[in-house]
Parts: structure tokens; C-alpha cells; sequence
């Protein structure tokens, strides 16, 4: 099946190409065909196989003519699967992540802040530091969703358990309950929340543990599989080098790349006539 597919396809370029009708005399007398291969094979046999079901397809979904979206469901199978919770979930979570955020770098850059917490600086830097990775692995869910709306086989390119893998809109709940978590730690940590007994640093450290939770944790919980996939492919790009390198490592080892330099430009563009960002904490 998989080879005369490939030969339709081909061949069915030729004919767009040249105008030349070959596809059918072609399979008639090159092919030694089955009933159902020849039936597949055949475009005639295929249209007969999708009418039936465009025509039901038609009317359940209340559109006239959709034979397009009516043959994706058909290749699709029957396992569908609605994502409309998953969407939902992580709107919310980047919801509420937008007024933490603005409130807490309002409260930041006031003068009684600067005042109450003497590692102001460095604590600023620090959530600027963990902030670049986060937002970029949101932004990795559009390439994800670019990729889908081509038609990319990013599943077959980085070599993905078909019956585990992710939807790009799955994908989207975890950077958006990390972000969510960041920017209500970042808003405790500038408005002095439990303070004096507790210093705004550690809600960073807390922030750090959760995060740390939720991608160890073992419990068939936030896509374990999925996670697990990317802790394997990062500790393999620590041994490069003495291991065989593959496209994804080497798409995640250039996708790492751009935070980590960033970071490095981030923590070196500051005043040379001012103590370093770290030191800030022993000088407090």
C-alpha cells in the first residue's frame, strides 16, 4: 500500500505537470493488484470509498460541500481527541499570569522596595534569568503550531511515540503553568509578602522546587511521557560528543543555545563602575 501511494503521487505530479494522463494505465499494467489495493490505488475507487462518507459528514456537521475537511477526518481515523480543556487551561493559567506580572514590576521599581530589600538588584536579575527560558518554551508551542498548520511531520522528523506524543495545544499547559507560577512568585517576592519572616528570596527557591516537581514527578500526571522525553534528549546533549547526534538534539541543542546567550548578554550589558549582579547579595 505504502509503494503505491508513492507511485500515485508521483504520478499524479507527472499529470499536473504535463497534462498527460498515465496514472491509470500505469497501475492497470504495471501493478499486480488485490481487490482492495487496486480499489486504493485507483482514484475513481478511492472517490467511490469518500462520497458516502463526505455525504454523511456533510450533514452532520451542517456544511454543504466540505469534501476537504470531510477527507482529513476520514485519514484522520476514528480516534479523536477535543483539546478544547487543554486550550482553556492554558488561557487561563497566561490569564492570570499578565496582572502578576504588571503589578509585581510596578512594585519593583519603587523607591520603598529598593529600600526594604537590599539584594534588590541581584533578586530582580535572578527572575530575568529564569524568565528568558520560560518564555521561550512558550514560544516553542507556536513553532509547534506553525508546523501543524504546514502540514510538518514534526512527529515522524523527531522521532515521537505516535502513541504518546502531545498536541502543540497540549504542549501549551506546562510553559503556562510555569509562567503562571513565575509571575505570582515574582509578585510575592516585590510586594514583601510574609515578610519580615520570610525573605523575598526564597519564594524564588520555592518556585524553583516546584518547577523541579513538576517535571520529576513520576505520577502519570502532566504528560509523564512527554516530559520524560525531554529530560532523556537534554542529559544526552551534556554527552555529546560520545553519543551519535540526531535532529533532535541537535534542533534543542541550537533552541538552548538562544536563551543561554542571552542570559550572557543580559548579565554582562550592566554598569562596569557597579559590582556584579551575584555580588549584590554579599554586599547587602
Amino acid at each position: 500500500i505504502l509503494n503505491l501511494t508513492g507511485f500515485r503521487k508521483a504520478l499524479k505530479k507527472f499529470e499536473k505537470i504535463t497534462k498527460i494522463q498515465a496514472q491509470k494505465q500505469y497501475m492497470v499494467e504495471k501493478e499486480t493488484l488485490t481487490e482492495m489495493e487496486g480499489l486504493y490505488a485507483d482514484r475513481f475507487g478511492a472517490r467511490r470509498l469518500h462520497n458516502p462518507f463526505c455525504s454523511c459528514y456533510s450533514r452532520a456537521s451542517k456544511a454543504r460541500n466540505d469534501r476537504k475537511r470531510a477527507r482529513k477526518r476520514l485519514r484522520a481515523g476514528f480516534r479523536f481527541r477535543s483539546h478544547h480543556y487543554s486550550v482553556f487551561r492554558s488561557g487561563i493559567l497566561l490569564g492570570v499570569s499578565v496582572p502578576a506580572l504588571a503589578s509585581g514590576l510596578y512594585a519593583s521599581v519603587q523607591a520603598s522596595t529598593r529600600d526594604a530589600i537590599p539584594a534588590w538588584e541581584a533578586l530582580l536579575f535572578l527572575y530575568g534569568v529564569v524568565f528568558i527560558p520560560v518564555l521561550f518554551s512558550l514560544l516553542v508551542g507556536i513553532n509547534l503550531l506553525v508546523w501543524a498548520d504546514a502540514r510538518i511531520n514534526y512527529v515522524f522528523i523527531f522521532e515521537l511515540d505516535t502513541r504518546t506524543r502531545i498536541d502543540y495545544r497540549e504542549y501549551y499547559e506546562i510553559p503556562s503553568i510555569l509562567m503562571a507560577a513565575l509571575c505570582w512568585t515574582f509578585w510575592l517576592s516585590f510586594h514583601r509578602i510574609g515578610a519580615p519572616g520570610i525573605l523575598p528570596e526564597y519564594w524564588l527557591l520555592v518556585w524553583l522546587a516546584f518547577c523541579g516537581i513538576l517535571v520529576l514527578e513520576p505520577f502519570p500526571l502532566f504528560y509523564r511521557s512527554s516530559r520524560y522525553w525531554l529530560i532523556r534528549k537534554t542529559a544526552k546533549l551534556l554527552l555529546s560528543g560520545t553519543r551519535r547526534v540526531e535532529f533532535a538534539d541537535f534542533w534543542l541543542g541550537v533552541e538552548n543555545m538562544v536563551p543561554v546567550l542571552l542570559v550572557i548578554s543580559f548579565s554582562t550589558s550592566g554598569d562596569k563602575e557597579r559590582p556584579g549582579y551575584v555580588m549584590a547579595f554579599d554586599g547587602a
